[in-house]
């Protein structure tokens, strides 16, 4: 079968599905709604045929958690009574590409350069939420990451250059 044809067909299903469902009012299903759970579903299939392939899947992974998450957060804060409280959603928002790149490096470890910028974006919302909480003052954050974010800059450098010595040496 066709990929892209399945694909389509997944889409579809998905939309009609959503749709029908609201249409009788079996559960309140705006078409935004139905938008992010079509990114629900498209990057859990992205994300299974990342890790279900032979060869690297890492755009596959990367993306499929990225729609996958920002999907399921969306939906969480349209569909909680309450929502998401705003001073944790942006810490939660930065903190996707993070763990997305975390799952490339379990799939593919050659990949391990980007974990550089993985821990730097799940420290960086980790210092968000902690402002956010109270835990520390906003001033005191600030102060850290602008004194230390260099430190992100460096490290990745280092992890292109070891990685472009190993595919050198390999070969």
């Amino acid at each position: 079968m066709d990929r892209r044809t399945s694909i389509a067909g997944i889409v579809l299903i998905v939309i009609g599905a959503g749709l029908l469902v609201g249409r009788l009012n079996l559960v309140g299903l705006s078409m935004q709604d139905a938008l992010w759970l079509l990114a629900v579903v498209g990057g859990g299939v992205m994300l299974y045929r990342g890790f279900a392939r032979q060869e690297s899947g890492s755009g596959k992974i990367f993306w499929g958690t990225v729609f996958l998450a920002v999907g399921a957060l969306q939906l969480a804060g349209r569909w909680m009574p309450m929502g998401i409280d705003p001073g944790v959603e942006a810490p939660l928002y930065l903190a996707v590409p993070g763990v997305a790149w975390i799952l490339v490096v379990i799939k593919s470890p050659r990949e391990w350069h980007v974990l550089v910028p993985a821990v730097a974006l799940l420290g960086l919302a980790l210092a968000m939420y902690l402002t956010e909480t109270g835990t520390h003052t906003r001033g005191e954050v600030t102060e850290t990451v602008g004194q230390y974010w260099p430190l992100a800059l460096v490290a990745f450098g280092l992890a292109m250059i070891l990685t472009g010595w190993g595919k050198r040496q390999t070969s």
